[in-house]
């Protein structure tokens, strides 16, 4: 048995209590601290991650990076144009299976040769998609 606490005996029960009383007192401010932080980093860590995914989405369904300006979407589209055309007057037979493609798949392709691909791997990709 515990004793003399304050002079008195008393049970175990009451020492329990008040050493619990004065150590969860002692460092609740301290816990309730680190949750909220701990919180918010994984709030802030989800958002980012969101964000990140959203734009990738983004760039799979338009082709461009979300964060390119409605004037640079115009000129890139002005631009695939030009290599449709370009394509379709000196390339005839991969003009015909660029058309067949998936319109992801044809902007990957103008992608790939706006990025300084060669005709000849552009040529390879638009023959290589249309047959898989």
């Amino acid at each position: 048995m515990v004793t003399a606490i304050k002079g008195g005996e008393c049970s175990l029960e009451k020492v329990l209590r008040v050493v619990r009383r004065s150590f969860i007192g002692a460092i609740a401010p301290y816990v309730a601290v680190l949750l909220s932080i701990s919180a918010y980093s994984a709030f802030a860590a989800d958002d980012d991650y969101l964000q990140s995914l959203e734009a990738e989405v983004d760039k799979v369904e338009h082709g461009v990076d979300p964060a390119v300006s409605q004037k640079s979407r115009s000129e890139m589209e002005a631009q695939r144009a030009a290599f449709e055309e370009l394509m379709e007057d000196q390339y005839r037979g991969t003009y015909v299976f660029y058309k067949r493609l998936s319109e992801r798949s044809k902007q990957e392709v103008f992608l790939r040769y706006a990025g300084g691909a060669s005709f000849k791997d552009v040529r390879e990709m638009i023959v290589d998609r249309s047959m898989n």
